[in-house]
C-alpha cells in the first residue's frame, strides 16, 4: 500500500514535533522547578548551586515559559542581564536552540543581540556591570528579567532593575529569574534568601528581605545533572577540587551547591550556619530553642553593650552575652566564655520594600538614639545603668570635641542617659583576623562568638563585606556592625587568643 503523501502544512507540523522531540528533556530537579512555576506565575525563581547543575538549561526552560505564558511573543518584552557580554555567549547559544524551534517566527539580530518574535515582542543581551548601564534600562516595562551570574552583579543594581517589572496588559504577570553561585563576589546577600527558602522544595514561599514577594528557590549541584556519566562527573569534580587549591569551604560551595558559609564575602571560610544562633528573646518563637538557660545566666555583670556611632552612614549598637559555662543552643554547642550578640539597634534606612539598606544612616539626635539603646536592655528585663560603666564602649572617636555645645558625641549621649567607655582603637587588620579566629572556633569547646537571628542589620551586612581592593587585609563595604564587634571582642577575648588585641580602654 503507497505511504501517504502530507500536505506541505502536515510535512511542517511533523518537522516541527521532530524538531521539539530534539530538544532535551529536562532533568529531575528541572521539571520540579517548573511544575512549580507552572503553579505559581506570580513567583520570582533562584537559581542557585554548584558548578555545572543545569542552572542555565533551567533558566533557557524557565524563558521559554515566560514567552508561551505571554501569548508566544505577543506581549513579552525581556532582558537578559549579564556583568560582561562576553559570558553570556554560551547562554545566548543555547537560547537560541531552544527558541528557532519552539516559535516560528523568531529572528535573532547579533548586532543588537535581540530577538524579535510575532507581534513586535522581543528578548534582548544587556550588560549591567555598573550604574550607567542600569540607567539605560530605567523606565522601561519589562515583562521579564533574567539575571545571569548575579554573584558577579552590585545587588543593589539587581533591586533597581526590579522596579522596571511592570505591565498594564490583563494576565501578564511579571517574572524576576535569578541565577547564581555560591563563592561569587556579589553572592553573600543572596545566601540570606536561600536561608528563607523551605527545604526540601523547590517551594514557593514569602522573603522578608523583599517585601513578600514571593519565590521559589531551586538549588542544585553536580550530582543534580543526570546528563553526565558517572566518569565525566568525577572528572570535572576533580577539575573543580583543583581549583579550589584545597579549601573545603570553596570545595563545598562549587561541588556541592553550599551556601552556608558567608558566601564570597571576607570572611568566606567560615561556616556561618553554626555562627547564627536562634532569637533568644522569650517573646520569639525561636525562644524555646533555648529552654530555660539563658533567664539563668542573663545578668547585667555578664552583658556588653558595644556601639559605632555614625551620621550619613548607620550607628550601630549589639547587646551581648559572655557566657560562664558551656551551653548547647539547637544542637549547637557554645563555650563557656563565649560572646552573643543577644539584640542590637541600628539607624540603617529601610527601601520602600523594607529592605535595610546597609551603608544610607538615618540621623538621629542623640537623645533620641540614647532612648532607643536604653529600650534594647529594657527589653530582657535589664536597666542599661545596671550594666557595669566599663561594659558599654562605643568607638573612641566619639569622645572627641566636635564644636557642638554638648561637647562630644560621648558626652550628649552620657546626658541623654546612656553613658559609655571609650573603646580599643586597635587595628582593623588585626580586629578581623581575631573574628575570623574565634568564628572558627564556633561549635566547639573553645570561646567564639555567636549572633542570634533577632540581629537582622549584621545578617544583612557582614554577607556584603567584601575582600578591600586595596589590602587584603581589610574589607570594604558596609562595616559598621562588625566595627563594635570587633571592639567587644578584642577587650572579651582578644586575650585568650594570645594577648596582643587587649589594648584596654578608658572610663570617661
Amino acid at each position: 500500500m503507497p505511504a501517504k503523501t502530507l500536505t506541505p502544512a502536515q510535512q511542517a507540523a511533523l518537522e516541527r514535533q521532530q524538531q521539539i522531540a530534539s530538544l532535551p528533556v529536562p532533568m529531575p530537579w528541572q521539571q520540579r522547578l517548573l511544575d512549580a512555576r507552572s503553579a505559581h506565575p506570580d513567583a520570582y525563581v533562584f537559581l542557585g548551586g554548584g558548578r555545572y547543575s543545569g542552572k542555565s538549561t533551567a533558566a533557557c526552560l524557565l524563558v521559554v515559559e515566560a514567552i508561551l505564558r505571554h501569548g508566544g511573543g505577543a506581549h513579552f518584552r525581556g532582558v537578559i542581564f549579564r556583568s560582561e557580554l562576553k559570558g553570556a555567549e554560551k547562554l545566548q547559544q543555547d537560547l537560541d536552540a531552544y527558541l528557532r524551534v519552539m516559535f516560528r517566527q523568531v529572528r535573532f539580530s547579533k548586532m543588537e543581540r535581540r530577538w524579535t518574535f510575532a507581534e513586535n515582542g522581543s528578548l534582548s543581551i544587556e550588560q549591567l556591570g555598573d550604574q550607567r548601564a542600569q540607567d539605560k534600562i530605567q523606565g522601561s516595562d519589562l515583562t521579564f528579567a533574567l539575571i545571569d551570574d548575579a554573584g558577579l552583579i552590585d545587588p543593589a543594581l539587581v533591586r533597581r532593575i526590579t522596579t522596571n517589572l511592570r505591565s498594564n496588559i490583563p494576565g501578564v504577570i511579571p517574572t524576576l529569574v535569578v541565577t547564581a553561585n555560591p563563592g561569587d563576589r556579589f553572592s553573600g546577600p543572596w545566601s540570606t534568601l536561600v536561608r528563607q527558602a523551605p527545604a526540601g522544595g523547590p517551594f514557593p514561599f514569602q522573603s522578608s528581605d523583599w517585601a513578600g514577594q514571593k519565590w521559589i528557590v531551586a538549588l542544585s549541584n553536580v550530582f543534580d545533572n543526570t546528563s553526565l556519566t558517572t566518569e565525566k562527573r568525577d572528572a570535572y569534580i576533580q577539575r573543580l577540587k583543583a581549583d579550589c587549591f584545597g579549601n573545603p569551604v570553596k570545595e563545598r560551595q562549587q561541588v556541592f551547591g553550599d551556601w552556608t558559609s558567608t558566601a564570597g564575602g571576607f570572611f568566606d571560610s567560615i561556616r556561618m550556619d553554626v555562627v547564627r544562633l536562634p532569637d533568644a528573646h522569650w517573646s520569639s518563637p525561636d525562644g524555646a530553642a533555648w529552654g530555660s538557660q539563658l533567664r539563668e545566666v542573663l545578668h547585667p555583670s555578664r552583658l556588653w553593650i558595644s556601639g559605632d556611632w555614625g551620621a550619613a552612614a548607620p550607628s550601630s549598637f549589639g547587646l551581648y552575652l559572655q557566657t560562664p559555662a558551656d551551653m548547647v543552643v539547637n544542637g549547637i554547642r557554645v563555650g563557656a566564655h563565649s560572646l552573643i550578640c543577644l539584640d542590637e539597634w541600628h539607624s540603617a534606612r529601610r527601601a520602600m520594600s523594607g529592605e535595610i539598606e546597609p551603608d544610607r544612616g538615618i540621623l538621629t539626635p542623640t537623645p533620641l538614639a540614647a532612648g532607643h539603646i536604653r529600650e534594647m536592655t529594657k527589653r530582657w528585663g535589664i536597666e542599661f545603668s545596671a550594666i557595669p560603666p566599663g561594659q558599654r564602649i562605643l568607638d573612641a572617636a566619639c569622645f572627641a570635641q566636635h564644636g557642638s555645645i554638648g561637647g562630644s558625641i560621648g558626652d550628649e549621649l552620657r546626658a541623654a542617659g546612656a553613658a559609655f567607655s571609650a573603646g580599643p582603637k586597635g587595628s582593623r587588620a588585626d580586629g578581623w583576623a581575631l573574628l575570623a579566629k574565634l568564628w572558627h572556633y564556633a561549635n566547639s569547646p573553645a570561646p567564639s562568638i555567636f549572633v542570634t537571628g533577632r540581629c537582622e542589620y549584621f545578617w544583612s551586612t557582614v554577607f556584603a563585606c567584601q575582600v578591600s581592593r586595596t589590602s587584603p587585609n581589610d574589607l570594604d563595604g558596609p562595616d559598621h556592625f562588625l566595627d563594635q564587634l570587633r571592639a567587644v571582642a578584642s577587650i572579651t577575648l582578644g586575650h585568650r587568643s594570645g594577648g596582643a588585641m587587649r589594648a584596654g580602654h578608658r572610663v570617661y
